[in-house]
């Protein structure tokens, strides 16, 4: 089980976007001072290489508000931190539905795989000869 984060690699590694998206960056750390993660490497690469990077996001998004829906509402470390589970469970679900929403053409990439090449379609001039 490996646990890891850079946030120099975002731009290469879909493991660390997904951790960047999903707030598990090791920030949270248990009573020895260790770092506590949310999801194992494995789990997250495994759900990206299934699903896709959206899709495989949103499950994970999902499975984190499922998982800290059934825990405590607060969890406060011993420098005094304190994180919301609730604010986090309504984050994660939000972001799985951003994940699968339909990509509009205002923030779709211009690939042309969003257009329909060689069809072209005017007003019927038939009537106007």
């Amino acid at each position: 089980m490996a646990y890891t984060y850079d946030p120099t690699g975002l731009k290469g590694s879909p493991l660390f976007r997904a951790r960047y998206q999903l707030g598990d960056k090791g920030q949270l750390k248990d009573e020895s001072g260790a770092q506590v993660w949310l999801s194992q490497d494995e789990e997250l690469t495994a759900l990206i290489d299934l699903f896709g990077y959206s899709e495989g996001v949103a499950q994970a998004a999902d499975a984190l508000a499922i998982q800290f829906a059934q825990e405590p509402t607060e969890y406060k470390d011993e420098q005094g931190v304190t994180v919301k589970w609730s604010d986090r469970i309504a984050t994660w679900r939000a972001l799985a539905a951003q994940l699968r929403a339909p990509t509009s053409v205002a923030t779709a990439t211009p690939t042309g795989g969003g257009y329909r090449s060689g069809v072209t379609r005017g007003p019927d001039m038939r009537g106007f000869r």
